[in-house]
């Protein structure tokens, strides 16, 4: 090998691994540890800001680079679009975090939505089921689809109470991408280490 095509695989396999810790390392989970967590940041920086310059990485001028430099070299060609590489790293994001199931939340014994109570009981079946006379709600309260089904009817009730009119479909989507928001942040996990035996 010539100092020509190691220093473009030393590129390559830098620019490969700041788009496996972007991917990888999204949820707060995966970053406890100090180099993880400026890893995955380092890796923000080099595909969002646009001022960024590794410091790490020197061009033959001897001048930090930026994405677009990183991009040519790794490449071997001039001709690059880092809007490209940005498309695929939020779809490949989606995609790697979609597959898994994630803990979330503990589902309540009650909802308390708009003035009004209602008891949710635990049920075997995928979908819920809202009564609105008796006030009670049937989910299957221990597998992570009922997870998102709890979303999705707390939906339901906030727009059947505040007389929101929205279609299924709208609400549902609406549903699952607050519950995705929320999951990846990681906005439930005290909730899930403090988890206690439901009542019902």
């Amino acid at each position: 090998m010539t100092d020509r095509q190691d220093y473009e695989l030393i590129v390559k396999k830098v620019l490969l691994q700041a788009m496996d810790d972007y991917v990888k390392l999204h949820h707060p989970k995966q970053r406890q540890k100090k180099y993880l967590k400026e890893a995955f940041w380092s890796a923000v920086d080099l595909f969002w800001d646009k001022g960024y310059r590794s410091e790490a990485l020197l061009n033959e001028n001897g001048e930090a680079m930026s994405l677009e430099d990183i991009l040519k070299v790794a490449s071997d060609r001039e001709n690059v679009e880092p809007l490209n590489i940005k498309d695929w790293l939020i779809k490949e994001t989606v995609s790697f975090w979609a597959k898994r199931e994630l803990p979330a939340l503990t589902i309540p014994n009650e909802v308390l939505v708009a003035g009004h109570v209602y008891y949710v009981f635990h049920h075997k079946e995928p979908s819920y089921l809202i009564d609105y006379e008796d006030k009670t709600v049937r989910l299957n309260k221990k597998t992570h689809a009922g997870q998102l089904a709890f979303f999705e009817m707390l939906t339901e009730l906030v727009c059947y109470h505040s007389d929101i009119r929205v279609s299924t479909k709208a609400r549902n989507q609406l549903s699952k991408g607050w519950f995705q928001l929320m999951q990846i942040n990681d906005c439930f996990s005290n909730s899930q280490e403090k988890k206690k035996k439901n009542r019902r």
